[in-house]
């Protein structure tokens, strides 16, 4: 009698074991973590508005400057009755080289840079909402779910999924607008949020949540649903931002320009950061003061004319 007992002890204790261990790894998705890789998609799409904003900055050049070459014709010959003199046509002939310039590398690098920006940025923006919200949507009217909020998880409300509010993961269409936006989440190395720094642990226990999507993958379910068993060396979901290993973490967002562990879509997303750290001015009306500290003219004044000295004889039409 007592043996038995001593028995049915030792499978009621192995069995707490086991539903610890079941429930500890697979744990939802923290509620800090999963709203700072939607604060990371919100800054995607600020990448991409100022990769546009690259592009127009120089397409718009062109046409302002061949505006103003022309409105300096306009000026000689209504006001000076069209007799040009060499500063004139040397003031003409700048606004022309910038137009030119501006147009060339518009096709040649600005054109292809932005486009490249835009795209790398938004696959890695669609990588994240796309996992944010499948998260969100594995999630039953009980206990199990995805994703924390609170003390508990996300559930369901009549077998529909809670709606995905957060900035960054609210699933619909958006353009895409010209705009000097400043972005709040990237750095020179790499994500500069903390929360998702390192290879901390992204999901927590609450409650008795559960979901098979963050459990390890030496004892996976997503493909051996009767057993678990072992996945791939290589096994990262949200383009990258995080990655299962003995448990769900993060992948070295902070250090994505230096770590093994960066993904493709993650480091593109990067590089598309980097490549519109600086979109280049937008065009700006230049008086004669203005003028007269410009290289570009006084470089072309100079092999035109001779050496600047009154710019206030310049017919410059604003």
């Amino acid at each position: 009698m007592q043996r038995s007992r001593e028995l049915q002890l030792l499978a009621f204790l192995v069995s707490l074991i086991v539903t610890h261990s079941q429930a500890a790894s697979t744990n939802p998705i923290k509620e800090a973590t999963w709203k700072a890789a939607c604060a990371v998609a919100a800054d995607l799409q600020k990448v991409q508005k100022r990769a546009a904003q690259m592009l127009k900055n120089k397409i718009g050049g062109v046409a302002q400057y061949l505006g103003q070459a022309y409105k300096t014709k306009i000026y000689i010959e209504v006001k000076k009755s069209g007799e040009y003199r060499k500063m004139d046509l040397a003031l003409i002939e700048y606004y022309m080289t910038k137009a030119n310039s501006n147009q060339k590398a518009a096709q040649r690098t600005t054109l292809a840079a932005a486009a490249t920006a835009i795209a790398n940025a938004a696959k890695f923006e669609g990588a994240i909402k796309e996992f944010v919200n499948m998260g969100n949507k594995i999630a039953e009217d009980g206990a199990h779910s995805c994703l924390t909020e609170g003390s508990n998880v996300r559930k369901t409300s009549a077998w529909s999924a809670a709606a995905m509010t957060q900035k960054g993961c609210i699933p619909k269409a958006s353009a895409i607008e010209p705009a000097d936006v400043v972005t709040t989440q990237f750095g020179a190395k790499g994500l500069i949020n903390s929360v998702l720094a390192g290879t901390t642990g992204a999901t927590a226990a609450a409650g008795g949540a559960s979901c098979t999507l963050t459990e390890q993958k030496t004892s996976s379910h997503l493909i051996n649903t009767a057993t678990g068993g072992n996945l791939g060396t290589d096994v990262v979901f949200a383009g990258g931002l995080f990655k299962l290993v003995t448990t769900f973490n993060n992948n070295n967002a902070d250090a994505i320009t230096t770590t093994s562990s960066r993904h493709a879509t993650m480091k593109a997303a990067h590089d598309a950061y980097l490549a519109t750290t600086d979109i280049g001015p937008q065009y700006a009306f230049k008086g004669p003061k203005q003028l007269a500290g410009d290289s570009d003219f006084r470089n072309g004044y100079s092999k035109a004319v001779g050496t600047l000295t009154n710019m206030s004889l310049f017919a410059v039409a604003g």
